[in-house]
This record gives structure tokens, C-alpha cells and sequence, in this order.
């Protein structure tokens, strides 16, 4: 966590630039799909691609995302590096425009140390969250995680 701050502040001071951020999602997930179509509708620095978590592509990009339980948290890799959990949804905040300060503010260690517990609230409870979401959606299209969209 102490990682991802000074990570950020380097980037602030040096003025190195991420190229991209790849975050690893999952399709059949309503919280997932709303997230990226969030993110998408969002002002960025550099690119923000989604990728089917369990497609070749996935695996081809980012051999380890199945040992690091990529279907239980997010991943999120850049030329920067690979994130995980609260550190990947902190990284997809500093991507975009309107919340880079917010991102910045987050990845203090004392800020994170209330990220990390929600993050985690949030991955255990994103089946019901997305029934919800589908219910909100008017049930169109109903499709479960299925387990694999922890986010």
C-alpha cells in the first residue's frame, strides 16, 4: 500500500507517463459492466481497455492472472506494472481526469488502510450488488457472476 503512493508521487514529480491501464473484467458480471461503462463515459490520461478476464487474450497479456486469483479481484497491469484489489480500482481512478486528485488523496497509507477494507466488502458482496443493478436495469438481461467477477 506504501508502494502505490510513493509509485504515484514519483509519477507526479518525474512526469513519467503511463502509457495504459488494462483492467481484466468480467462480462457476465451487471457491476462489472456498469463499472466499465463508467469508466469508459469518463475523461482519461492515457487509454483504459477492458479485457475479458478469462479470454485468451487475458491470459495471453497477463500469464499470472490466474495464479493471483484474478476471477476473486481486480488486476489492472500498465507498462508501469501489475495491481490488485484496492490498488487496481486506486490506479483506475488516477487514469481519469476528474479523479486523479482523488486517487492521489486515496493512496495515502492512512486512506488506505479504509480502501482496502471496502474494496474487499465490495468484491464478497458483488453478486448482490449486480442483482440489484440487473433489478434497477429493469431485468433485461439476466446474468449472475457465476463466482467469477469478484471486483
Amino acid at each position: 500500500m506504501f508502494r502505490l503512493r510513493l509509485w504515484l508521487n514519483r509519477l507526479a514529480v518525474m512526469n513519467e507517463t503511463m502509457e495504459y491501464l488494462k483492467l481484466f473484467y468480467d462480462p457476465h458480471c451487471a457491476l462489472c459492466r456498469d463499472f466499465k461503462k463508467w469508466v469508459e463515459s469518463q475523461a482519461a490520461y492515457f487509454p483504459v481497455i477492458f479485457v475479458p478476464y478469462t479470454s485468451d487474450q487475458a491470459l495471453r497479456e497477463f500469464p499470472r492472472l490466474l495464479e493471483l486469483r484474478g476471477d476473486e479481484e481486480i488486476i489492472a497491469i500498465s507498462n508501469q506494472g501489475y495491481y490488485q484489489g484496492a490498488e487496481a480500482w486506486v490506479m483506475t481512478l488516477y487514469a481519469l481526469e476528474e479523479y486523479r486528485e482523488m486517487a492521489l488523496q486515496l493512496a495515502n497509507p492512512a486512506m488506505m488502510k479504509k480502501v482496502k477494507p471496502f474494496c474487499h466488502w465490495l468484491s464478497k458482496n458483488r453478486r448482490k450488488i449486480s442483482t440489484l443493478l440487473e433489478w434497477f436495469e429493469g431485468g433485461e438481461e439476466k446474468v449472475e457472476c457465476e463466482g467469477s467477477c469478484k471486483v
